[in-house]
């Protein structure tokens, strides 16, 4: 048995994995997908309609969230 001197948590492969296949099912890069959930890509109509094929979730649910997101973010930083 060999010894590493760094640790995987399952949640770690857990969350790779989830990302690869939802990308897989939604036709998007993982690269995307990992952004939308790090909330560091907003959702765009395209990512929105990606994901309502992929996982049978309506875009305008999706874009409302976007759009509820940014309007929060806004008024949390006090922007009008």
């Amino acid at each position: 048995m060999t010894q590493t001197d760094y640790a995987v948590a399952p949640g770690e492969v857990l969350f790779d994995e989830l990302l690869a296949r939802c990308a897989e099912r939604c036709g998007l890069p993982q690269e995307t997908v990992e952004a939308v959930v790090c909330g560091n890509q907003p959702v765009t109509e395209d990512i929105a309609e990606a994901l309502e094929r992929g996982l049978g979730i309506r875009a305008c649910l999706w874009l409302n969230l976007e759009r509820n997101y940014q309007r929060d973010k806004r008024e949390a930083e006090g922007a009008p």
